[in-house]
């Protein structure tokens, strides 16, 4: 699939091997970390201006949002944390932004 005009991304992506069998299937540095990171360069154009979770910590916040690394700690750190710190996605949620009360 030829690149639009001044875009340097194609539509395609491809797995090898090494990335489903050799990588955790979830947390810090996983297969589907890595496969966020690549869409976030496909869907968003994202950069890759550094790597690694520290490095993403100390980035400008203009370039926070522009690194594909970020998109990937994010996502990953996200499916770690319990509905008990993140209380809006309990099933008592109730649409008031707050946390959902004692039983």
């Amino acid at each position: 699939m030829a690149n639009a005009p001044g875009n340097p991304y194609t539509a395609e992506m491809f797995f090898c091997p090494a990335l489903i069998q050799g990588f955790a299937a979830l947390g810090t540095n996983s297969a589907a970390g890595t496969i966020v990171h690549e869409m976030s360069h496909l869907v968003l154009a994202t950069a890759d201006h550094v790597y690694g979770m520290k490095s993403c910590t100390e980035l400008a916040d203009d370039k926070k949002i522009t690194n594909a690394d970020n998109f990937k700690y994010y996502c990953e750190l996200f499916q770690l944390a319990t509905l008990k710190t993140l209380p809006a996605l309990a099933d008592s949620y109730d649409l008031k932004h707050s946390p959902p009360k004692a039983a």
